[in-house]
């Protein structure tokens, strides 16, 4: 029976464990403490039957009990009755004679108490009849007739006859009486020891019962930690570290319908806040960026700005302060110095012009057809009559280099890149410029012999307002020429690029998608794009 309980038992977790996946809380909660109760209500109920025999066989003990003192009492009577009469027979004593009629009429009480207390013993009623009719016989047919001859006739009372017809009748009697005594203790003792084994059936089952609800018990506790605590203790543990900040913190989803849906939002929200983190810092480096390009710019500005035009002022003082008659030539010097340091001041708001233009809309470009060689000889020329102290050079692959795009455009690259040789270059340094086609592309490169550019400057080039050692070395400049070129290349969909090593030089080069001469016999007018 214990073997087809534990096997009931383990079939319902079994299949318990298996809902568990789509049960809800609330329903596996219910479900636990129901089967709970069902398999406790079950093992009380095997108590109850066992304490129920347990009953049944103290209440027969009892009645058998209950004949036999009824018995005994009876046997006390009768024994009185023999008494009584035959000393009332041999003594005529009239104190015997009281004792006999007491023993008389204690006879019908006791045969009613034996009758009524033997009735649910079945097998014993015909015995317990017998002995009454028995004891009623034996006062009305013999003892009272007894008593009448010894009080007209003693020595007939006192014949052989006489006594042996009362020694047959009260033998008899008390035969009788002993057997149902013997088959009462014989009960007593049957119905003690099944008291006895049913006692102990009624621990056992009890101590079974009070043992596989301990178990239940630890069963359904186990389940709802499995099946609830653990799954609502994993989301707390990642609600605190995603409150600690580790925001790549996920569940996975499982357990009770409830804990899936928690689990799917805290997800859900784990990777909002990731996201939005990433948007943050990603604003936040932005907002790092303007501002030290902001910082560099005000710092540019204070200084680049400061120079030439403390200049200007200072030789404006000096020829309002000079006389009429100063030589014309000393005049022509000081003007010459202010109109170079106006331009210089007209090439840095030049520069913070178009790079704030770059930061609006966009470039908007008229795009035709240009002879870039020819343009790059222009520019060369230009800058090697402002630079006597470098030596220029151009080479150029004979025949068709045009592309399609902006000359002024271009020529603010050629230039910038030419002055920035000059600038970063010694005196007596020679500068090569090179135009070359290379597959579908010109390619315009400008090779230096300067100070180059160190390595762990080269990623920041083409970044705005960034200067490297430049300032330090007190190299003019506002950082902005090479941002503002790579930008230029870039919407005419062109690439540029360098290569450099410290104290060795610099090659900066561009390229341009190569204009087919087919495409150049009719050129348009202007073509007008605005790129990003």
């Amino acid at each position: 029976m214990l073997r087809r309980v534990g096997g009931w038992v383990a079939e319902r977790y079994r299949r318990a464990a298996d809902n568990a996946a789509t049960a809800p809380i609330v329903a596996r909660v219910l479900g636990a403490i129901g089967v709970l109760a069902l398999l406790v209500a079950a093992a009380f109920a095997f108590l109850l039957v066992a304490l129920s025999n347990l009953r049944g066989s103290t209440n027969e003990q009892a009645v058998a009990n209950r004949v036999t003192t009824a018995a005994l009492r009876l046997e006390r009577v009768v024994d009185e009755l023999d008494q009584s009469l035959r000393g009332f027979i041999l003594t005529r004593n009239a104190g015997i004679r009281r004792n006999w009629e007491l023993a008389r009429r204690e006879l019908p009480p006791a045969l009613f108490l034996l009758e009524q207390q033997v009735t649910p013993q079945k097998n014993e009623v015909a015995l317990v009849r017998s002995l009454a009719a028995q004891s009623r016989e034996y006062v009305s047919d013999y003892g009272s007739l007894m008593i009448a001859i010894t009080e007209e006739d003693p020595a007939s009372a006192r014949s052989p006859t006489a006594t042996r017809e009362g020694l047959l009748r009260i033998g008899q009697l008390r035969k009788d009486l002993s057997r149902l005594l013997a088959d009462e203790d014989r009960l007593i003792s049957t119905h003690a020891t099944k008291s006895k084994t049913r006692a102990n059936q009624a621990v056992l089952i009890g101590s079974i019962a009070l043992g596989t609800s301990g178990f239940l018990l630890l069963l359904v506790s186990g389940y709802l930690v499995r099946a609830v605590a653990r799954p609502v203790r994993v989301v707390a543990r990642g609600a605190s570290r995603i409150a600690a900040g580790d925001l790549s913190t996920r569940i996975r989803a499982g357990g009770p319908a409830e804990i899936r849906e928690l689990t799917t939002a805290f997800n859900t929200m784990a990777e909002s806040v990731e996201h939005g983190r990433r948007e943050l810092e990603v604003q936040n480096e932005q907002l790092r960026q303007s501002e030290r390009a902001k910082s560099e710019l005000i710092t540019i500005v204070s200084h680049e700005l400061r120079t030439p035009l403390s200049s200007i002022l200072g030789y404006t003082r000096l020829l309002l302060n000079r006389n009429q008659a100063e030589d014309r030539e000393t005049l022509r010097e000081y003007v010459e110095i202010i109109h170079d340091q106006g331009e210089r001041l007209a090439g840095l708001i030049e520069g913070f012009l178009a790079a704030e233009e770059r930061n609006g809309s966009g470039l908007e470009l008229e795009l035709k057809p240009v002879d870039l060689g020819e343009l790059v000889r222009r520019e060369v020329d230009l800058i090697a009559v402002d630079s006597p102290d470098h030596e220029l050079s151009v080479e150029e692959d004979a025949g068709h280099l045009v592309v399609l795009a902006e000359a002024e455009r271009l020529a603010q690259v050629v230039i910038n890149l030419l002055t920035n040789a000059v600038k970063y270059s010694p005196a007596g340094g020679r500068i090569r410029v090179r135009v070359h086609r290379q597959g579908g592309t010109i390619v315009t490169s400008v090779q230096d012999e300067g100070l180059g550019i160190p390595a762990e400057h080269q990623a920041r080039v083409f970044s705005k307002f960034f200067r490297g050692e430049a300032r330090a070395s007190g190299i003019p400049g506002v950082g902005l020429g090479l941002a503002l070129s790579r930008e230029i290349i870039e919407a005419h969909g062109g690439r540029i690029d360098f290569t450099s090593a410290e104290r060795q030089g610099s090659t900066f080069w561009f390229e341009l998608p190569f204009l087919e001469p087919a495409k150049t016999g009719h050129p348009p007018e202007g073509v007008s794009t605005v790129t990003e």
